[in-house]
């Protein structure tokens, strides 16, 4: 049985399986490493990682990676510990144009202590995707308001809500497309 776990809503709970032998998954072979694929990486919004039973040590985490084709450069993503076992992570892959159109994304779960987890958690955190949504709905509102000549803002601002309506519920993803 693996020691996480990983769930995609929509699609089976997966067990990451520890990387053993000659084949790397985090760069260099360590033990404590862990390794599993996730299909069509532009069609999922959140993920969940979870420990499915407690750490070796409280002194240590897993860091959480994932790296797209061909494989060699890892990108962190979040931490679980034996105080936080599970962690709903956001990854803003349909943002990404390297990662959105690849088949497969890996996703890595590595052994590391607790200072090196917390030193990455502060100098590298996990992308703020509901943020950058946000900042491209208020982008595609600005040009839409600016694409008229006049000042009849609320009745464009009606509009222009009534016309992202409609196209969010076509394609939630449409805004990260118009730029």
């Amino acid at each position: 049985m693996s020691l996480f776990g990983v769930v995609v809503p929509g699609r089976p709970c997966l067990a990451p399986t520890q990387v053993t032998g000659q084949a790397p998954a985090l760069g260099t072979f360590q033990s404590g490493q862990w390794v599993c694929d996730l299909v069509n990486p532009g069609e999922i919004s959140d993920l969940v990682c979870f420990l499915t039973s407690p750490l070796p040590s409280n002194n240590e985490g897993a860091g959480i990676y994932y790296s797209v084709a061909p494989f060699t450069d890892w990108e962190f993503m979040g931490v679980i510990t034996n105080n936080r076992p599970s962690v709903l992570l956001s990854p803003g892959w349909s943002l990404l144009p390297q990662v959105n159109q690849q088949p497969i994304v890996k996703l890595g779960v590595s052994l590391e202590s607790a200072e090196v987890l917390q030193e990455k958690l502060l100098t590298k955190p996990p992308p703020d995707v509901k943020k950058e949504y946000a900042r491209r709905v208020a982008l595609n509102l600005y040009r839409y308001i600016e694409s008229f000549q006049g000042g009849a803002a609320m009745p464009l601002l009606d509009q222009w809500f009534q016309r992202f309506e409609a196209r969010y519920q076509r394609d939630p993803n449409f805004v990260m497309k118009s730029e």
